[in-house]
């Protein structure tokens, strides 16, 4: 069987959107201080988890990006008290 030239391209693509659609709900609840601190982290910790399974060769990457990010709203956006 063989595959269509832009089979990788297609793949990528796809990572690329499962990734956002892990990524972009959890910015969205961090901003909207949906979560306590403890909350946040465990919600971080879950879309990890999750990332690793779409992207388990990127997860260096994903860590020096998102890692960060996270930590940026989480700072400029603190979680709700308890």
């Amino acid at each position: 069987m063989e595959l269509p030239n832009d089979f990788g391209a297609q793949l990528d693509q796809e990572r690329i959107e499962r990734l956002k659609a892990i990524v972009d709900p959890l910015c969205k609840a961090i901003v909207e201080r949906r979560w306590t601190l403890e909350e946040a982290r465990q919600a971080i910790e879950r879309a990890r988890l999750e990332a690793a399974l779409a992207i388990p060769d990127q997860m260096e990457r994903y860590d020096l990006i998102y890692g960060n990010r996270f930590e940026r709203l989480l700072e400029q956006f603190p979680p709700r008290e308890s």
